[in-house]
């Protein structure tokens, strides 16, 4: 059994854990980022780099994105949200197009130089907190670690293992389901554009089709209950019917996640507040994310360096840090409410039909991309 003392512990090293360590590293905290995967570690994500959010945290962080990390086409010229029988609706808004394994990790080496020290492999199995010492049990090399630090972050995303040692009673549901397919093909779609296709006129299933490179990637969303092999066949059919695609095509592979917990309604309403003491939820660790389409990478980052500013102005103050964070994730939250009562009024909007509620999607999702 290990015992090691950091000021701040990050866990997981996706954009928020590499936001949070870099600004700990750079303010003079011992920092340590864990990561329960081997680096570089991929997730399923459509690797756009959307609003101005998270375009200006990122160059402003992290610096421009190198080339060699983005893939053809490079730069998305926005979306098209598409369903049966109406014209589509698109929304223009340029976005670099990257794997997120190159992208996260690109994001892991810059906080690395700027001193933060890196563990993958490192499975965290529970987070605790006494007498201002917290304790973080890891599993690394089959070896059982109690990690010291003053400060938690918990980056772990939607199944966060910090949440559930926080908030062990949190009742948390993930009510979709998100799975990916790629093929070696094309469709006769605009490839310069990330295609939404809400095929029932629907928000949930749907699935979303873009090019990657010489890849193309079909994205299904369900409710969790849903048959996924019957939606797929679906997609299949939908995109066979009036864009190209070949039902003899096999998927060169295919990966599945949950796409994320449920706990807009109760962060929005101030019921649920991701954070106690001196540990710290931020990104999909605490249920942030972006409507109407659930972008996270924006969120993470936001809520990444919200919560490493707490650190630093809990120690000034002499307070908990999760005092602290509360105060600084307000107006975000205030944001995100908006977005959220917008897209509820999207759906309302569909009583009206298709074309109404593909118009009310188009306007929240206008105003997601104006937050900074």
């Amino acid at each position: 059994m290990g015992n090691r003392m950091y000021h701040v512990v990050v866990v997981g090293a996706g954009p928020a854990g590499s936001a949070a360590a870099k600004r700990c590293a750079e303010r003079g905290f011992k920092t340590l980022l864990l990561e329960k995967k081997k680096l570089p570690r991929d997730k399923i994500c459509s690797g756009m780099v959307m609003g101005p959010l998270t375009k200006n945290i990122i160059t402003q962080e992290f610096g421009e994105i190198p080339h060699e990390v983005l893939v053809a086409p490079h730069y998305l010229s926005g979306f098209l949200l598409v369903a049966p029988s109406v014209d589509p609706e698109r929304i223009d808004n340029e976005m670099p197009l990257a794997w997120r394994k190159d992208l996260d990790y690109w994001m892991n080496l810059k906080a690395k130089e700027k001193g933060v020290e890196i563990w993958d492999g490192a499975k965290v199995t529970a987070a605790s907190e006494r007498a201002g010492e917290c304790t973080v049990v890891v599993q690394r090399d089959g070896e059982r670690q109690d990690l010291k630090a003053r400060f938690v972050i918990g980056a772990d995303g939607a199944a966060s293992a910090i949440r559930k040692s926080l908030f062990p009673k949190l009742e948390v549901e993930y009510t979709q389901v998100s799975t990916r397919e790629c093929y070696e093909g094309e469709l006769n779609i605009d490839k310069k554009y990330y295609h939404w296709f809400l095929y029932k006129g629907v928000v949930a299933p749907r699935f979303s089709a873009h090019h990657k490179g010489n890849n193309l990637l079909l994205q299904v969303s369900l409710k969790v209950g849903q048959k996924l092999t019957e939606i797929r066949d679906e997609a299949r059919q939908f995109l066979a019917e009036g864009y190209g695609f070949d039902l003899k095509w096999k998927p060169l592979w295919r990966d599945g996640c949950l796409a994320g917990a449920e706990l807009g309604d109760e962060l929005l309403s101030g019921s649920f507040l991701p954070a106690k003491g001196n540990i710290l939820l931020v990104g999909d660790a605490a249920g942030l994310q972006l409507p109407p389409m659930g972008e996270g990478i924006g969120a993470a980052l936001k809520t990444g360096l919200l919560a490493a500013n707490s650190i630093s102005n809990a120690i000034e103050l002499k307070k908990a840090a999760s005092e602290v964070y509360f105060q600084e994730l307000a107006r975000f939250l205030a944001a995100l409410r908006s977005l959220d009562s917008l897209t509820k009024q999207a759906k309302a909007e569909s009583a009206k039909g298709l074309r109404a509620f593909l118009k009310g999607l188009r306007i929240a999702w206008d105003e997601s991309l104006k937050i900074t």
